[in-house]
């Protein structure tokens, strides 16, 4: 009998995170393509402004990048990731909660990154998320989203 992931997609995501978390961390790598963006970023912020890394999983190498320059918020709902955030990226203030439920005030970041965290987030969930992000966000604040190339309402494979 097929399991349906459709029912509890966060759990599932949450759970599948908290199972893979070193794995997961240990393939990430600081020289590939999509984080070459997060450069472009870098050289239009200034030094000490605010960014929040919206689903930062293991604070690497986003986060740990960042943390070199700015003052970072992490925000997982993995409490695994989490726990490896901390070792990879030890400035960053670590919160753990679901970035679609993001506890900040209006206007309190300079920066919104997100990496491949909003493909996790059911898609009729989407608006809100990226209204939340603009909440937060100051003015003339900018925003870093990655979300893969491919348009997949829902995916569930093993890792």
């Amino acid at each position: 009998m097929e399991k349906d992931f459709s029912v509890h997609p966060k759990k599932t995501v949450r759970s599948g995170y908290e199972k893979i978390a070193t794995r997961y961390a240990s393939a990430r790598k600081p020289g590939t393509e999509d984080v070459e963006l997060l450069k472009m970023l870098i050289d239009r912020l200034t030094p000490g402004d605010l960014v929040i890394d919206a689903g930062c999983g293991s604070g690497y190498p986003v986060a740990t990048l960042l943390t070199e320059s700015f003052l970072v918020t992490g925000v997982d709902f993995a409490g695994e990731l989490l726990r490896l955030a901390k070792e990879r990226a030890p400035r960053a203030m670590l919160v753990c909660a679901d970035i679609t439920s993001l506890p900040f005030r209006n206007s309190t970041f300079d920066a919104v990154v997100s990496y491949y965290s909003i493909i996790h987030i059911p898609r009729d969930e989407h608006e809100h998320l990226l209204t939340d992000f603009y909440r937060i966000l100051k003015p003339g604040g900018l925003v870093l989203l990655c979300m893969g190339a491919g348009d997949l309402p829902s995916d569930f494979s093993n890792w």
